[in-house]
């Protein structure tokens, strides 16, 4: 193996720190496209309309009913029946 005149050495070392230079530089536009795409595809639409609301319906209609009905307490069969 050859030893490198410093004249030589220099431009290697300039040559291999812009290689490592560019490819930083191109993994962070990268890294910024994705970041811009991500952006673009949640952005909601000015012109999509929006579902309508839905009034007098409680979130937590569920919650105040009972899951397993009482003993003794009159079911609906019952009560169609009667």
């Amino acid at each position: 193996m050859q030893r490198l005149s410093p004249d030589q050495k220099a431009k290697v070392y300039v040559a291999l720190s812009t290689v490592i230079f560019l490819g930083a530089f191109m993994i962070f536009m990268v890294w910024l496209g994705a970041r811009a795409t991500r952006r673009y595809i949640r952005h909601e639409s000015v012109r999509r309309p929006t579902p309508p609301l839905r009034r007098g319906v409680d979130e937590d209609d569920w919650a105040k009913k009972p899951l397993v009905p009482r003993i003794g307490a009159d079911t609906d069969a019952e009560q169609d029946s009667t």
